[in-house]
């Protein structure tokens, strides 16, 4: 069932994102009365055509017809004039004034028609943006309630076992290794700084009541749940030595030990447990014991599988308890808070469009396939998080759309821009060339990173 969402969330999200982009061009090209000859999703052979005909004449009523194409990667609307007349006229329209072409309108009115795609994905954004701020359930990391997972590895997780529920204040953690020996600890550790300078005994035994405190036990009240994963993820152990960072007045040292692979933990914890009403109960206690360690793939062990995560709330904001309900003092934070989401996409779509040709930065390019499966997973996580990423596919579109590579509505902004300074007309020649060569580039281009995500799967 959740597949069967995540296409049909896939598709539609899809075709929005497509659609509202070239309905941008559409209808300010109608505006300024450019003569649209298609309108098409997608590319290649015709699926479906519509243009109803006037039973009397036979002739097509709309002037635009309306084209779903085979493969869903794009789409586009076919102006007269906006790179050969003779050649979008072949379905018997017929010669046209120059007013109603492309070419033939203003060169202000020709960019405001290549910018209006790119505005309705800028704007598209921002309102999926503000409806998941505003409207949606999201992971709330300003309080101390909790979500409880009930199941870790096929198997009640230790904090369901313990009687915690989703929805519980968490008010004091403590967790501590099991049968960790700390009598023995300045025998076996080894101390560096932050350069990598080794420290002597009597360093390392000035660092013990310190060094002994970090391993075995790590203690907080806790008001929100950054505090709750403070104390949780600290742990980290290699198979065979485990790094564990101290903070002094003048510098981190960074203790080096050997551990177990087997090394087991305990928490103890004291919450409150929200009834059916909405209010808490009193304050109760809970040990967490014997609790092995998690492998990762980098080949350490980690801590806090304990069966706990975020608590999904509606408002988001410090200090903010009680109901689940909408609260209308988010509406300021949503409007202003999804402008702030809005920038920092676009400044991380430049970023990655910067380390793009680096050895790391085509690791983070992806096709299609690519946003089929990071949809998927915004599905399995709730509405946020489907809005939050469509509203950054859209940021993508329209970033890209931006580049002066001949096919996508920067090379036509660009044109627009020279001729208009210049005064002279581009030969239809090159731009014709340019727009082949760029099609082309952009075809090879799409391939490879579908190659590279069919290998990143498999």
């Amino acid at each position: 069932m959740e597949l069967f969402i995540s296409i049909i969330v896939f598709v539609l999200g899809l075709g929005v994102v497509i659609c509202l982009h070239e309905a941008g061009h559409f209808s300010m090209a109608k505006l300024f009365k450019v003569y649209c000859e298609e309108f098409s999703i997608g590319f290649g052979p015709k699926l479906i055509s519509i243009n109803p005909k006037d039973k009397k004449t036979g002739k097509k009523k709309w002037e635009t017809t309306l084209n779903l194409r085979a493969l869903p990667l794009g789409g586009y609307v076919s102006m007269v004039g906006e790179s050969d007349d003779a050649a979008l006229t072949e379905a018997g329209i017929g010669k046209l004034p120059k007013e109603r072409t492309f070419s033939g309108v203003s060169h202000p009115k020709q960019a405001v028609i290549m910018v209006a795609g790119i505005a309705m994905n800028l704007i598209l954004s921002y309102f999926l943006f503000f409806f998941g701020n505003f409207f949606s359930k999201q992971m709330d990391s300003y309080t101390n309630r909790i979500s409880v997972v009930q199941t870790v590895n096929g198997s009640d997780s230790p904090l369901y076992q313990a009687g915690l529920r989703t929805g519980d204040r968490i008010l004091t953690m403590s967790m501590a290794i099991d049968d960790l020996d700390t009598d023995d600890l300045s025998s076996q550790i080894i101390v560096k700084d932050s350069q990598g300078k080794s420290y002597d005994e009597n360093t390392i035994e000035s660092l013990k009541d310190d060094l002994v405190f970090t391993l075995s036990n790590r203690s907080r009240t806790v008001s929100s749940y950054t505090d709750i994963d403070y104390v949780l993820s600290d742990y980290v152990f290699a198979s065979d030595w485990s790094t564990v960072p101290i903070a002094s007045d003048s510098d981190t040292y960074y203790v080096y030990y050997p551990v177990s692979s087997t090394v087991t933990y305990s928490v103890e914890l004291t919450y409150e447990s929200k009834e059916s009403d909405g209010s808490y109960s009193q304050e109760k206690s809970a040990t967490l014991a014997n609790i092995p360690s998690v492998a990762q793939s980098d080949g350490t062990y980690a801590f806090g599988k304990v069966g706990i995560t975020y608590y999904e709330s509606y408002v988001p904001v410090s200090g903010k308890e009680g109901l689940d309900e909408i609260s209308w003092e988010s509406l300021g934070r949503s409007l202003s808070y999804s402008f702030v989401m809005q920038g920092s996409g676009i400044a991380d779509t430049y970023i990655a469009l910067g380390k793009l040709f680096t050895p790391s930065g085509y690791q983070q390019v992806g096709s299609i396939i690519s946003v089929f499966v990071v949809n998927e997973q915004a599905v399995s996580l709730g509405a946020y998080y489907v809005l939050y990423i469509w509203g950054l596919i859209s940021i993508n579109l329209a970033v890209l759309n931006l580049l002066p590579i001949p096919g996508l509505d920067g090379w036509q902004l660009l044109l627009c821009i020279i001729e208009g300074v210049t005064h002279k007309t581009i030969s239809k020649k090159f731009k014709e060339r340019a727009t082949i060569a760029g099609f082309a580039f952009l075809l090879v281009f799409g391939i490879a990173i579908i190659i590279l995500d069919i290998i990143r799967l498999v």
